[in-house]
């Protein structure tokens, strides 16, 4: 099933198969294709558009006029009506694809700086010698996104980042892979900023490696 989170995640599928993503964007976005299949398929779905738009030539455009704010949701309602039809209309859904990929190209990466907002840093009390990391917290919708700065860690190995309720429930974000050096995490969670108690990392099998008290505040 297609939850919010994965939506979020597709929205930026255009701008990455076209590489206008920062690192940080990049190195989030992989982490939950990492563990979603469907997003997966929508990735290699879209891969033939962006190798299309990548050889337009923008010199021929004009200034587009700015779109009207209910033509993303026209747009992936008539991607999800094409899907149903998939097999008798498939032409259908590489047009309204091509415009979704258009339109994610020109604006997530305006729209998601736009939506950060204020930022909260926390600092890891509890780290392996020789690691340095910093966490911050965003309010985003359905909850927090976090962001880790984190260097030190084994490269390669893989990890696994949660936010921790005030009752002490571990809600996972998802994985990522170290790198050698700074490595920039950003995962979502859909645990609400008054709800948040702790930011952690540890094992895909479950042992802490590290985590960043939380100080409560109001929704």
């Amino acid at each position: 099933m297609t939850t919010e989170l994965c939506r979020r995640w597709r929205e930026m599928l255009g701008g990455y198969l076209l590489g206008h993503l920062s690192p940080e964007e990049v190195v989030g976005l992989e982490a939950h294709l990492d563990g979603c299949a469907d997003c997966r398929a929508e990735r290699e779905e879209l891969r033939p558009v962006s190798g299309a738009l990548a050889s337009a030539d923008p010199s021929h455009l004009g200034s587009p006029p700015p779109p009207p704010p209910e033509l993303a949701d026209r747009v992936f309602a008539r991607v999800r009506a094409a899907r149903r039809g998939q097999r008798r209309r498939r032409w259908n859904i590489a047009a309204a694809a091509a415009v979704a990929a258009t339109l994610i190209a020109f604006s997530v990466s305006l729209a998601l700086r736009a939506s950060h907002g204020e930022s909260e840093k926390f600092q890891f009390t509890a780290i392996p010698a020789g690691v340095t990391a910093e966490a911050t917290l965003y309010r985003r919708e359905p909850g927090v996104e976090v962001w880790i700065e984190v260097d030190g860690l084994t490269p390669g190995a893989t990890y696994a980042v949660w936010v921790e309720r005030a009752t002490g429930e571990r809600v996972r974000c998802g994985t990522f892979n170290a790198v050698n050096g700074n490595a920039h995490v950003v995962l979502p969670s859909t645990v609400q900023r008054a709800d948040t108690a702790a930011v952690g990392v540890s094992t895909t099998d479950g042992n802490l490696v590290m985590r960043a008290p939380v100080t409560p505040k109001d929704a």
